[in-house]
């Protein structure tokens, strides 16, 4: 009988203990070593999946009753969301985030203390960061709006929910996706991933300006489901694209092991160094001492 097809109980437990303490030891020296994290993980496939199956689910069966239904509603409840829908313009975000970039590169550096130098290199990192996310996963959305050029509720009586007209560039065409859906799905995943443990509050303003896309009648749902994904998603991308890097943000195992951030900081497979490690990166960057 060959040794391959021998049964498991015909080796001694020590050779047994020996094969398991190298396996283990393997192990630990590839979790030390820190692993380079795929920027598109399986997970965020079956992600975008669902959010295309949800989105073909309710584009059939549901946007054109909401649609109707919205008509219906209480002029007030109307007025609240038309109240809060424009914190989803992108350039409530683009235009700020982009001045502070800005102003802290052209920081005397040298003339702060070390404690400042520190807190506002982190202050620049977030704000890069958003920045980039928003502007990002706004050239897609664009490019979106104009490949399908769906028209949106207004015209629901006279075209219908399945009305697409791609590179008409008007604004009566370019429901799907929702551009505010697909920015404050960016600016939410920033936030979780900068303050985790307020991910509930994120995720439900996310949801919220999202809804009020629906009930102002700029937009179906189906066109909101794709945007949140959207945002979401380029975003932790985007995250994770950095972290393959070491630029603002890390592996789990490095988190957990290497640099000491708590392990309910981490987020989809990535976590945010601190910033100290962020301001080693922008010392490097702008060259200061």
């Amino acid at each position: 009988m060959s040794v391959s097809t021998k049964d498991k109980s015909t080796i001694p437990m020590r050779d047994r203990r020996v094969k398991f303490s190298s396996t283990v030891s393997r192990r630990n020296r590839r979790r030390k070593q820190g692993i380079k994290p795929s920027l598109w993980p399986v997970a965020y496939s079956d992600i975008a999946m669902a959010s295309i199956v949800l989105a073909a689910i309710t584009f059939v069966f549901f946007d054109q009753t909401i649609a109707e239904l919205r008509k219906q509603a209480d002029p007030a409840i109307i007025g609240s969301f038309g109240a809060i829908t424009d914190i989803g313009k992108s350039q409530w975000l683009l235009i700020p985030s982009g001045l502070v970039c800005l102003l802290l590169v052209f920081v005397n550096w040298q003339g702060l203390a070390k404690r400042q130098q520190v807190w506002l290199s982190s202050f620049l990192f977030d704000a890069w960061f958003l920045f980039l996310s928003v502007a990002g996963s706004g050239i897609i959305v664009l490019t979106l709006k104009q490949l399908f050029g769906r028209a949106r509720p207004r015209h629901l009586e006279t075209l219908g929910i399945d009305f697409f007209d791609p590179f008409r560039f008007e604004a009566s065409f370019t429901s799907f996706p929702s551009g505010h859906s697909v920015t404050i799905a960016a600016l939410a995943t920033v936030l979780v991933l900068r303050f985790p443990g307020l991910k509930m509050l994120w995720i439900l303003m996310a949801i919220l300006i999202g809804l009020s896309r629906v009930m102002v009648g700029a937009h179906y749902p189906s066109d909101v489901i794709v945007g949140l994904t959207l945002g979401a998603l380029f975003t932790l991308f985007l995250a994770r694209f950095f972290a393959a890097k070491n630029i603002g943000f890390t592996v789990p195992i490095k988190a957990a092991r290497e640099v000491n951030i708590p392990r309910r900081r981490i987020v989809r497979g990535i976590a945010p160094l601190g910033i100290r490690d962020i301001f080693s990166l922008v010392k490097r960057l702008l060259g200061f001492s």
